[in-house]
């Protein structure tokens, strides 16, 4: 009878256990800290602050948060509880006018800050682990009127993805991406910038029946090809739901790869994870509707980002509106 009880009771724990943990999903961190100051020059509203299309956030292995603010030409930095723990004060720094900063880090937590007018290029920074400038790069600018996208670095170079405003098949034919080493040097173009640890290259293509992730092998003496000169050596596939059609639930698009060489991928609505070496795949618990629904704005597409670690996580503002002055921007774990 005790022996029967007792299996009850740890039972009755796990399910309360699995129900904490999938409630803790999702909960949001606050940054402690006052994004709404106006610093910025003929800027007098609340709109540019709250707004996240000014902002972009990346987190480290050791769960320090690192938030980029356009407006008040900062970078400011967090615990992993969103408590404030310094700021970079890139006003003094680049001379450039610019209204939005995108930033990411690498494996040694040098942080890269990448300064755009609109989308399109003014400049590159890199601070090293302990904040201190280390290069402010001079990088071989884009053709006119191409617009940048994103900015990632992996294995000790920096792809720079951009995107033609006119199409122009000489531009396509280039190549898309522009790659440096971490020291500045241009290193050439090419059409992809999704490379893991081991060096392999990951390319998404769509087409009316899938999406899938094309796998190439790396190329050799480290020079930058394009993917079709280069040996594809498998595939990822995902069928759409309706053959024929693609749906909204049918776009989906690389989030980020891990040291663990995970892959991740979302439609907005679900995330999959893949590893080409161990042959896995998997489904991450995640809640789009839930986090919309409680007076969380998010720019555009969800913007979900991806550490080196393999945590996912989102950067919005809470609040009542978009427009609220008293919103918080917050960081929403996911996994």
């Amino acid at each position: 009878m005790k022996i029967t009880i007792i299996k009850i009771l740890l039972f009755l724990l796990i399910i309360q256990m699995n129900y904490f943990a999938q409630n803790k999903i999702n909960e949001e961190i606050i940054l402690n800290y006052n994004f709404n100051t106006q610093l910025a020059k003929g800027t007098s509203t609340t709109k540019l602050t709250n707004n996240p299309l000014f902002r972009d956030a990346a987190i480290n292995s050791n769960d320090k948060i690192f938030v980029s603010d356009a407006v008040q030409r900062k970078i400011i930095i967090f615990d992993k509880n969103g408590e404030f723990n310094s700021e970079i004060n890139i006003n003094n720094i680049i001379k450039q006018k610019f209204n939005q900063v995108k930033i990411t880090l690498d494996e040694e937590d040098n942080l890269y800050v990448l300064f755009l007018l609109g989308d399109f290029f003014r400049g590159l920074i890199k601070f090293n682990k302990n904040n201190v400038l280390y290069n402010e790069f001079e990088l071989e600018k884009p053709l006119p009127m191409d617009r940048t996208t994103n900015i990632s670095v992996r294995n000790n170079n920096i792809y720079i993805r951009t995107f033609p405003s006119a199409m122009d098949p000489r531009y396509i034919e280039q190549g898309t991406v522009f790659v440096y080493n971490t020291f500045g040097m241009y290193l050439g173009r090419t059409d992809y910038d999704l490379v893991d640890k081991n060096g392999l290259i990951y390319k998404s293509n769509i087409d009316k029946e899938k999406y899938y992730i094309e796998i190439f092998d790396k190329p050799k003496e480290n020079k930058v090809l394009l993917t079709r000169d280069l040996i594809k050596m498998d595939e990822i596939v995902i069928p759409h739901l309706h053959p024929g059609k693609i749906s909204y639930q049918d776009h989906w698009y690389i989030v980020g790869i891990d040291n663990m060489n995970n892959i991740f991928i979302s439609n907005d609505i679900d995330i999959k994870s893949f590893n080409f070496y161990k042959k896995e795949r998997n489904r991450t618990n995640f809640k789009m509707k839930e986090i919309r629904s409680k007076d969380i704005f998010i720019m555009h597409r969800a913007k979900i980002q991806c550490n080196l670690v393999g945590k996912l996580f989102l950067l919005a503002t809470k609040g009542e509106g978009k427009d609220h002055p008293d919103s918080k921007t917050i960081i929403i774990p996911i996994n």
